[in-house]
């Protein structure tokens, strides 16, 4: 695994419900370990009554 990743996140919503998507720019494995080119995305509704 790569000890650091970095990425795109992007949101939108009100202070309770808010819906995000966030793009990993980094491999998931490190070199020489695991498949080559493999990001990962995310995409999520977050809700929050707090």
């Amino acid at each position: 695994m790569n000890p650091v990743r970095y990425g795109l996140r992007f949101g939108l919503g009100t202070e309770t419900v808010n819906i995000y998507a966030k793009y990993y720019m980094t491999d998931v494995f490190a070199n020489g370990e695991g498949p080559k080119d493999f990001n990962t995305v995310s995409i999520g509704i977050n809700v929050g009554f707090f």
